[in-house]
């Protein structure tokens, strides 16, 4: 009787163990499934992030080169008005490819312009009826495409190569943070510009965007920021 007692025993254990390994193992695949999901979603938003600041700096470069109707068009497709003055990282209304599929397969069309004539006479006189010349311009929003992908591919270096300054701009703000405890007497004298974040001045020389010097995207500056505040989101 008591051998099969203690069989019993040793069989009951056994199933407990088998039963507490594999919901060990399950909880383990769930971490394991959630980890790579957050990796994922991650990924998306940084693509979506990149495409998002190459809409917005291609925007600008129409709005610089007087292509009033491009940058409008971009504004305007797929429901991104006020793009080009938002400043986050979560602009973009759709994922990234399927926006540039979008972009890609939208069919041309032309658009009618009407800008004043110059040389009106002198300004507010009422006598001047104003006179308006007309054109028209032919949108190709697959063009449009192709140019938003080479941007993003500028963009994209820049972003690659700046990451590199987010741990050094960290290591400053440490510095920073631990002097500013050893000191010890309030009335000491400080530096100018002893305050001056070494992130401002990263922002600085990033923002610095003149062609004839150097390669800067002129939203770089923007684009360092942004990053800084996701990598603490």
């Amino acid at each position: 009787a008591c051998g099969l007692w203690d069989a019993r025993r040793r069989v009951h254990r056994a199933r407990r163990c088998g039963k507490t390994c594999v919901r060990a193992s399950e909880r383990g695949g769930d971490a394991r499934r959630e980890a790579a999901d957050g990796s994922e979603a991650m990924a998306r938003m940084i693509k979506d992030f990149l495409t998002q600041r190459a809409l917005q700096t291609l925007v600008f470069y129409y709005e610089q080169l007087a292509e009033g109707t491009l940058a409008e068009y971009l504004e305007r497709f797929n429901g991104h008005d006020g793009i080009s003055r938002y400043h986050g990282f979560r602009g973009l209304k759709s994922p990234w490819k399927e926006y540039v599929k979008r972009l890609l397969s939208d069919e041309p069309f032309d658009v009618v312009v009407k800008k004043p004539a110059r040389r009106q006479g002198t300004p507010g006189n009422p006598y001047i009826v104003p006179k308006y010349f007309t054109y028209t311009e032919h949108v190709q929003p697959s063009r449009i495409a192709r140019k938003l992908l080479e941007v993003r591919a500028s963009v994209a270096l820049e972003l690659a190569r700046d990451l590199a300054l987010v741990p050094r701009d960290n290591d400053m703000l440490e510095i920073h943070y631990r002097n500013e405890l050893l000191r010890t007497d309030s009335s000491e004298q400080r530096p100018p510009g002893e305050m001056a974040s070494s992130h401002a001045a990263t922002l600085s020389a990033l923002c610095d965007h003149n062609p004839a010097f150097n390669a800067n995207t002129p939203l770089r500056g923007g684009t360092y920021d942004l990053v800084m505040r996701m990598a603490t989101w």
